[in-house]
């Protein structure tokens, strides 16, 4: 017979173990989830990228077009005709090494989606990652939710627990016997003897010399007191990564303010007129060009802090423990 509650303790044990083994994979639900979203706005960011060296090229092919029909024409040089058309050219290899990492990042996708590698057309807005945070709300949030620190505090529980359970197989268990006995009549001439009915009960005590078990005991206050420890390290570590995401998406916030202020239209506006001067003889082909670098490189930059925003976004709900991003 049992004492000291052994069977309660293995089964307190054993949900504790269970909740814990809950919180771990809700954890890694977590980051894949926001894994799965990086990986969804690179393939975003890469597809933009790839529609801006077509836009490019494009525009540098007409323009080469028309320089070839105004060379023949006699109205601008040999050389200006070709300075055009080899940056066409140009343009044309960046478009393929775009579309080249365009579709290295749809294959990465494919860790995701568990399917064939087929490349799927994908839509989302890069401008729809904009949210007004507190700093503080965020770190309560975090200390509150985040599934890795309720993980390691269920721990705690978990170990305690298994203290109890090792304090428990310490009490010695009760041995109880119970038996029935029938003997036959014996007609022997020597020892005759009559039928015997007979009920028997026992009961054994071990005797305690020693008790095996203090290893046991001591390894399990030391995990206790080693989970305690870990879960001070995971809610101080939490504590610094809530605001180093908060500070980086901060910053990139800013970063796309000054794209809204006007730089694109701005560049867009100086590449048109001095195509319209080119095309009047009142620009050279290197004006011409150096526009055309600045006002790609401007687009190429807006793309690339549009996704490093809605990263930054991704990585701050992450650790604070939060999710509200639909694409």
């Amino acid at each position: 017979m049992e004492l000291g509650q052994k069977r309660k303790a293995r089964i307190e044990t054993a949900k504790n173990q269970a909740e814990y083994s809950k919180l771990q994979l809700q954890d890694f639900l977590r980051n894949l989830i926001a894994d799965a979203s990086v990986g969804y706005i690179e393939a975003l960011k890469t597809k933009a990228l790839v529609d801006i060296q077509k836009d490019s090229y494009l525009s540098m092919h007409q323009l080469a077009t028309s320089d070839s029909i105004r060379y023949r024409l006699g109205a601008i040089s040999q050389v200006t005709s070709r300075q055009s058309k080899l940056e066409a050219s140009s343009l044309l290899n960046d478009l393929y090494k775009a579309e080249s990492i365009s579709r290295q990042s749809f294959s990465a996708l494919f860790i995701f989606l568990g399917t064939d590698q087929q490349e799927k057309e994908i839509s989302g807005n890069l401008k729809a990652f904009n949210r007004d945070f507190n700093s503080e709300d965020l770190i309560l949030e975090a200390v509150n939710t985040r599934s890795d620190l309720l993980a390691s505090k269920q721990n705690i529980h978990t170990a305690a627990s298994l203290i109890k359970l090792e304090k428990a197989n310490r009490i010695i268990d009760l041995g109880l016997s119970v038996g029935a006995e029938h003997s036959t009549w014996a007609t022997n001439e020597i020892a005759p003897s009559p039928a015997v009915n007979a009920i028997k009960l026992g009961a054994s005590i071990p005797l305690k010399f020693s008790n095996r078990r203090n290893a046991d005991l001591k390894i399990a206050e030391i995990g206790r007191k080693q989970a305690e420890t870990e879960y001070k390290q995971i809610e101080n570590s939490i504590r610094t990564e809530v605001m180093q995401a908060y500070y980086q998406y901060q910053a990139t916030q800013k970063q796309l303010k000054q794209f809204d202020n006007g730089m694109l239209s701005e560049a867009k506006s100086i590449l048109d007129g001095i195509i319209y001067s080119y095309q009047r003889g009142e620009s050279s082909i290197l004006e011409v060009l150096n526009a055309q670098r600045t006002y790609n490189d401007i687009r190429q930059r807006y793309i690339e802090t549009l996704a490093d925003n809605a990263v930054a976004l991704i990585e701050l709900e992450r650790k604070t423990g939060i999710w509200d991003i639909d694409f």
